[in-house]
């Protein structure tokens, strides 16, 4: 058994467990990463890190490396089904995930961090604190973090239920576009988000389309044509202020297709909305029968 008893274990060498491992080495606490690929791949992955995003990246000393390989963003421009609906200031850096993997790991292993490529977990005793790795290396560890991702082997053994569809699909790449801005698409049936990246000439983007199997979205089940009632207004522009409103209809209430004929009354809370210093989003209410 190869004995890590003062190490914790990170599972995942991406942006998430790099992060860790960079913070864990800079208050030296012992540290290994345990990755299953040889490599991290860049295959159809944009990102884009938010203010909450920048200040770790800050806390790092990382965030000139960043200025280097990411576009910063000022503005966010929404649409409503193609129609200019608003743009906002924001502060949201853009690169690719190659970029960002290539900033973590390098500090990570200029601050002594190890990784092992080529290393995938296949089993785990949550009790012991145990790993096995390539089906014969078994590992002690003090702790386990799980940043394996979407497929993630120890979130599997750790949750309780399982994952429900929720009737979207997404979509995700790099195409040649220049934009010089965050775009957002909202439409009843779809979402999408375009970004410019570091490379000039190429955007990222995130797609959502709405499937016919899933979930159904209680409040267009009740109102199938109504266009004018939003759950979502922004505050910097006074959009809930405004006669007619303006604003976007983007929280919801999603039942399974065997609980959409039990639909009693559905509504959208715009009296929550107009008390003193609320949320830009409306509350959302569903009743349904016995």
């Amino acid at each position: 058994m190869s004995e890590y008893n003062d190490h914790i274990a990170i599972v995942g060498a991406g942006i998430a467990g790099l992060a860790l491992g960079c913070f864990l080495q800079k208050y030296q606490i012992q540290n290994i990463v345990i990755e299953r690929n040889n490599n991290i791949s860049d295959e159809g992955a944009g990102i884009s890190i938010s203010p909450n995003g920048i200040r770790v990246i800050e806390r790092l000393g990382l965030l000139k490396e960043l200025k280097k390989k990411a576009f910063h963003n000022t503005s966010a421009s929404f649409f409503s089904e193609y129609e200019h609906v608003l743009t906002n200031p924001v502060n949201v850096f853009t690169s690719t995930r190659s970029n960002i993997y290539e900033i973590l790991k390098k500090e990570y292993l200029k601050k002594g961090g190890q990784i092992l490529f080529d290393s995938e977990v296949t089993s785990i005793n949550k009790n012991k604190c145990e790993l096995v790795v390539n089906k014969k290396d078994r590992y002690k560890v003090k702790h386990i973090v799980a940043c394996d991702g979407i497929n993630s082997l120890l979130r599997e053994k750790g949750q309780k239920n399982k994952n429900i569809y929720s009737g979207y699909s997404c979509w995700r790449g790099i195409i040649k576009q220049n934009i010089n801005n965050v775009n957002l698409v909202m439409s009843p049936k779809s979402h999408t988000v375009i970004y410019p990246t570091a490379q000039e000439g190429y955007a990222s983007f995130v797609g959502v389309i709405k499937k016919e199997k899933g979930f159904v979205d209680s409040w267009r089940e009740t109102y199938p044509t109504e266009s004018s009632i939003y759950s979502w207004f922004d505050y910097r522009s006074r959009m809930f202020d405004q006669s007619p409103k303006r604003g976007l209809r983007i929280d919801h209430i999603l039942l399974s297709e065997n609980l959409k004929n039990s639909i009693n009354a559905v509504g959208i809370d715009y009296d929550a909305r107009a008390m003193e210093k609320p949320s830009d989003h409306c509350p959302v209410w569903l009743e349904l029968n016995e």
